[in-house]
């Protein structure tokens, strides 16, 4: 044979085997669908009241959310067993009103992270959420989690850099009030050091806040902040901050909490003036007052 047919042999045992590789993708499709079919006539689950049946599910979600390890935990695991636990995972919102983000996610890299996000909070509809940010959230993120600023319950932010994360969330416009957001952390573990401003205005929107704990912040010192006023938290019945040096900004100097009963500080951290000040004028009772004498 001449290499002109060679080549031609060639080329066509390749599409025939292209050809093949398409069937055998097809056949694995169809197995994969009557598998779960198969598995939902099964499984005793799929025969419960879903009211039940979602209390099981729930169940299954972590005790301590943390980043999701692909579909390897509920809520994504749920999605892939059968037909039936599908629609099920599916009609509970309670299951998707939980996420814990970790920036660089580098498990997603080339992923649309807001779509699948948008994604994962339209699930829970109208549910109270909870989310978690490790990391510095970029704007697109940003602007997803604002869209549904009216159902954040907890909000936890755990920076690696400076201010970012605020600029979006409270330094956005038009302003998106957090009318729901009843448990606010911020958590620094950076060296760099923050403005008050955007934390304080997103203090602002989170007028129902109850429990609020900042922790190894460092902020700009008062010069900056001299024309800032005082954020009131008619709610606030806790109030932890930890590891912030009273050179670098004065939690107390910004917050009015007449509902306060418990606080949890660094004493070493605040002058004395400043915490009498704020006992006394801060609200009317105050039933717990810890210590932390960590360094």
């Amino acid at each position: 044979m001449s290499v002109q047919e060679l080549e031609s042999s060639l080329a066509q045992i390749s599409l025939d085997i292209e050809r093949q590789k398409e069937v055998l993708r097809d056949l694995e499709r169809s197995k994969s669908l009557i598998q779960r079919q198969l598995n939902s006539l099964r499984d005793p689950v799929a025969r419960l009241p879903l009211e039940l049946s979602s209390k099981i599910f729930l169940q299954c979600l972590p005790s301590y959310p943390g980043p999701q390890d692909g579909v390897s935990e509920a809520p994504l695991l749920l999605l892939h067993i059968c037909t039936a636990w599908t629609s099920i995972a599916l009609a509970t919102p309670a299951l998707w009103a939980t996420i814990y983000v970790s920036f660089p996610p580098s498990r997603m890299q080339g992923l649309d992270l807001e779509a699948i996000m948008d994604q994962w909070l339209q699930r829970a509809r109208g549910h109270l959420l909870d989310i978690s940010f490790d990391g510095e959230m970029d704007r697109n993120l940003g602007a997803c989690i604002l869209r549904y600023s009216g159902q954040l319950k907890r909000l936890d932010i755990y920076m690696s850099q400076a201010g970012g994360t605020f600029e979006l969330l409270g330094g956005a416009e038009p302003l998106h009030p957090l009318p729901s957001l009843e448990e606010l952390t911020i958590n620094g573990f950076t060296t760099e050091v923050c403005s008050w401003r955007p934390i304080l205005k997103l203090l602002s929107l989170s007028t129902n806040l109850v429990k609020l704990d900042f922790e190894n912040m460092s902020f700009v010192d008062a010069a900056e902040t001299m024309s800032i006023e005082k954020v009131m938290l008619p709610n606030l019945s806790e109030l932890i901050s930890l590891g912030i040096p009273a050179s670098r900004g004065n939690t107390l100097e910004y917050i009015t909490a007449p509902s306060l009963e418990t606080f949890i500080l660094s004493p070493a951290r605040f002058p004395n003036g400043d915490l009498v000040s704020f006992l006394k004028y801060g609200g009317p009772e105050h039933r717990a007052l810890k210590r932390d004498d960590n360094p």
